[in-house]
């Protein structure tokens, strides 16, 4: 069933296909953690499966392009842009290993294999709640330092339309490598990083901390 191939429903305890939009979030994502009075309530992308992180339309539309592959085929083309995100190796190997494992034109397969690889790309980078540039950081360091949760990261975007352990990749990141914060010290900030979130925090005259990404500077 393609809409399962993709997360879109899913069994629920009651062996019925739900749609996984539509489940309701757990607890623990139903409650926001509020750190200063210059928040402002965000539905946070890392945390919703689906909803946020892919469009609808994008999804359907490439539900309908592999549709006519068989299970195979299609395992064969998301394990290949599994592997192109990991750094294993490139699209153009893998589409010649499908084409030739398939029977399929090399050309397509090169499609549906950059096809599949941006999507998934784009709802990692937006998982991460980063900037493009900054996101391709945290997937190089993830490469590098944690190849492993990495791939469960990517598995899980794949496979459940969940982007929380890209949401913990980038803040790994950010933990390990907070901005130059001299010029805040400068002007008598006291500065701290968040150890939950990777958030740069500041603090003047006895005040709130303050998240930085919130002060609009």
């Amino acid at each position: 069933m393609t809409a399962e191939r993709l997360g879109l429903i899913q069994r629920d305890a009651n062996v019925r296909w739900v749609d996984v939009n539509s489940t309701p979030a757990p607890l623990e994502q139903q409650h926001a953690k509020q750190q200063g009075t210059n928040e402002v309530t965000q539905q946070d992308p890392a945390q919703d499966p689906g909803s946020v992180l892919f469009d609808r339309e994008d999804l359907e539309a490439w539900a309908e392009d592999i549709a006519p592959l068989p299970q195979p085929s299609y395992d064969a083309a998301v394990a290949g842009a599994i592997n192109v995100a990991l750094g294993k190796t490139d699209p153009e190997a893998v589409s010649k290993a499908l084409a030739k494992a398939t029977g399929m034109e090399p050309e397509l397969a090169l499609q549906y294999v950059q096809e599949c690889f941006t999507m998934y790309h784009r709802a990692a980078v937006k998982a991460t709640g980063m900037a493009d540039e900054a996101a391709e950081k945290v997937f190089e360091r993830a490469q590098q330092a944690t190849p492993t949760r990495l791939h469960e990261a990517i598995q899980r975007l794949v496979y459940a339309q969940a982007g929380r352990l890209f949401g913990e990749l980038a803040r790994d990141f950010r933990v390990a490598n907070p901005p130059d914060l001299s010029a805040f010290r400068e002007q008598g900030f006291q500065t701290a990083i968040d150890r939950e979130t990777g958030e740069v925090l500041l603090q003047k005259n006895g005040g709130t901390w303050r998240r930085l990404s919130g002060l609009g500077l």
